[in-house]
């Protein structure tokens, strides 16, 4: 008996709250629908396609960055073999992660470079890859490269 009176004592407060205030709250809805009728919606317009931008230009510098190879490790003979594939565009994003992959091979391995399923590879990736294959002679890796284009590079003194 106690649990329904203070639920019907709750319900009465509201409702007077209710009755008291219901000329404020409709005079507060019609003023926000009174600002909100302005130019305000260009802007919140405006707002969301930035954020839409902002969103997409993150979403491809993250996944450039992640997708520029893929690379598998296998062993022949108490040999390690890398077999390097390069993805469909490889920018300039993902100069550090490959020049910092090729590095950490191990000497005395085979490592194949394909790039026959590649549309686009930057120049600064070509770069690296031609300064490695003077690397490669020197720790004792087998280095094949195929579909990648030969490039000049400059050795700095």
């Amino acid at each position: 008996m106690e649990y329904c009176f203070k639920n019907k004592f709750k319900d009465n407060i509201f409702e007077q709250f209710l009755i008291e205030n219901t000329n404020e709250l409709v005079n507060a809805q019609v003023n926000v629908g009174k600002k909100r009728n302005g130019g305000n919606h260009i802007t919140d317009l405006l707002i969301g396609v930035v954020i839409g931008i902002a969103f997409a230009v993150y979403y491809l510098i993250v996944h450039t960055y992640r997708a520029g190879y893929t690379i598998r490790e296998y062993e022949v003979e108490g040999k390690k073999h890398f077999f390097i594939e390069l993805a469909l565009n490889v920018s300039f994003l993902n100069k550090k992660r490959i020049s910092e992959m090729l590095d950490k091979l191990p000497e005395d391995s085979a490592v194949e470079i394909i790039g026959s399923r590649s549309v686009y590879i930057d120049h600064d990736i070509l770069e690296i890859f031609q300064d490695f294959k003077a690397k490669a002679k020197e720790k004792d890796i087998h280095l094949v490269m195929k579909d990648i284009p030969e490039v000049e590079t400059m050795e700095l003194h």
